[in-house]
């Protein structure tokens, strides 16, 4: 069994920007799940929407790989490149900044294709600095190109220039575009003014592409702010995690480290107790905890304390990973996980506070103001909350600390039940006629906290935030706190895995600090 050191953590679940994974290393763990079939479709436009941590650039690296691969012509812009454009954009009205915006990408795309593929890039620059206006890049490509295959240049990527001068295609991948974003009126106009730039840039056909990520709370700022962006919205991908897929990640991660495959197919259609068999060789299979987590499956709780982001799971492991390792553990133990939570929590706090705080500066003191009152201690109101239960809160914290909006939104009790929920700090719930409990995020439905309309749903703090708000009750917090259910709302999971036989060797490892010992996949369970 592996040797829990740093090293052997990063190699078994895999780096937490998967973006910055070694290529062949993400190739052999990496998921195709939906989104990413959406995002490689030979579309003109495909933005990727989703929040921090839950993947978009790891997507999107992917795909470029793979378009290097087959000889497509794929450019990555990095955030430096496009944030030097950006001060030339920041004045005027839409319109203006749309332009701006056109001419600025047309050269930042030019010295690109110029100085991947043409060897006399710097005269080729030069010549299109000097034209003053948007030039379609899919004419000035071939151009460029044709005269290198004419002059016996560009020997290296002729491949490439040979593919495109048939297929005349152009990928360009945009992310962290929202690096530095501090939710003003500025930043909300200049990325309303790039999506509609890229709209116009690529004009009616499918030849130019662009493939960029956003994250959520950008993405909803800019769509309620300017009434155009209904335009974008065909190009929309919403990078949705369901439990059972971000099971499905950690699976592949281990058995790929052991040397193993396994069909990915298989484990979509399984049941979440099948997949998290191959767990096994990492942790134990079942929780030793108290209250609500005493003895349940091991896969529940993690799945429980994840925010449906991918990374949130590696963080969880190898975090616990490390506390097996000071003891000397083979396998991580329930003691190893339960000594990670408050860190976790705590953690995953303050990557909210990072991540909004441009947005609502006093982001701290409200989520620490969501602090259970000692009268609700024990209860299952500790962390739970009706919709008048939720007003009084809020309403009591209004009226100890001032609150703001950078980008001008009112305060109040429903504009902070809101912003709560879409950060998901708040996650909707509702307990069903046969006791099973729904619970929805806001990417799921973001209508649910209206102040309108009563859906039936009530509240809950996620449990990832909850050792932080209390982390002298760690007990107590297990006692009142329900575990995700398995398979809840994910439909087909029924198939059983094809399992090696137990007496399986497992691959040789390259890594000099593993033990492996005789212990094939697990068995599949049903």
């Amino acid at each position: 069994m592996p040797i829990f050191n740093d090293e052997i953590i990063q190699k078994i679940f895999g780096k937490e920007d998967a973006e910055n994974e070694e290529p062949t290393r993400l190739k052999e763990y990496f998921f195709r799940n939906k989104a990413y079939q959406n995002l490689t479709s030979n579309l003109a436009i495909r933005i990727l929407v989703g929040h921090k941590g839950s993947g978009k650039s790891a997507l999107l690296r992917v795909a470029h790989n793979e378009d290097n691969a087959r000889q497509i012509v794929s450019l990555w812009l990095r955030p430096d490149d496009v944030r030097a454009v950006v001060p030339h954009v920041a004045t005027g009205d839409l319109n203006a900044r749309i332009e701006s915006w056109k001419k600025a990408l047309t050269l930042l795309i030019a010295r690109e294709v110029a100085t991947h593929y043409c060897d006399n890039a710097a005269s080729l620059i030069e010549a299109e600095k000097t034209r003053g206006y948007v030039r379609d890049i899919i004419t000035m490509a071939r151009e460029w190109f044709s005269n290198e295959i004419n002059q016996g240049l560009a020997k290296v990527h002729r491949p490439v220039i040979e593919s495109f001068l048939k297929n005349n295609v152009i990928r360009i991948y945009l992310d962290d575009l929202d690096r530095g974003w501090e939710a003003t009126k500025t930043d909300i106009t200049n990325i309303s003014a790039l999506l509609n730039a890229l709209r116009d840039i690529c004009g009616h056909g499918n030849n130019l592409q662009f493939r960029l990520g956003l994250r959520s709370d950008v993405y909803y700022l800019v769509r309620t702010s300017d009434e155009s962006t209904d335009k974008i919205e065909a190009n929309l991908i919403f990078l949705n995690w369901i439990n059972h897929d971000i099971l499905i990640v950690a699976a592949k991660r281990i058995e790929s480290f052991f040397g193993r495959t396994i069909d990915e197919g298989a484990l979509v259609n399984a049941r979440q107790p099948q997949v998290a068999r191959y767990l096994e060789p990492v942790i134990e299979p079942r929780f030793q905890g108290a209250g609500k987590w005493e003895n349940v499956p091991v896969h529940r709780v993690l799945l429980s304390m994840v925010r449906h982001r991918p990374r949130d799971l590696v963080k969880l492991l190898s975090g616990a990973a490390r506390a097996a390792f000071q003891k000397d553990h083979e396998i991580i133990t329930s003691g190893d996980l339960r000594e990670t939570f408050e860190s976790y929590s705590n953690e995953r706090m303050q990557d909210l506070i990072n991540e909004f705080r441009t947005e609502f500066p006093e982001i701290q003191k409200l989520l620490r103001g969501m602090k259970p009152s000692k009268r609700v201690m024990h209860t299952i109101e500790e962390f739970a909350f009706s919709n008048d239960r939720l007003v009084v809160k809020l309403k009591n914290l209004m009226s100890q600390a001032r609150f703001l909006f950078t980008n001008g939104t009112p305060v109040n009790v429903h504009s902070l039940a809101q912003f709560l929920y879409k950060i998901d700090f708040l996650i909707a719930r509702k307990r069903m006629p046969n006791g099973e409990i729904v619970r929805k995020f806001f990417d799921q439905n973001r209508y649910l906290n209206d102040q309108f309309v009563d859906f039936g749903f009530d509240w809950e703090i996620h449990p990832a935030y909850r050792w932080a708000l209390q982390p002298a009750d760690p007990l107590g917090i297990l006692n009142v706190t329900e575990l995700d259910s398995d398979d809840v709302d994910e439909i087909g999971k029924s198939i059983t895995l094809q399992a090696p036989p137990a007496n399986a060797t497992p691959a040789t490892s390259t890594n000099s600090n593993v033990r492996l010992i005789k212990r094939g996949s697990p068995k599949a369970s049903g």
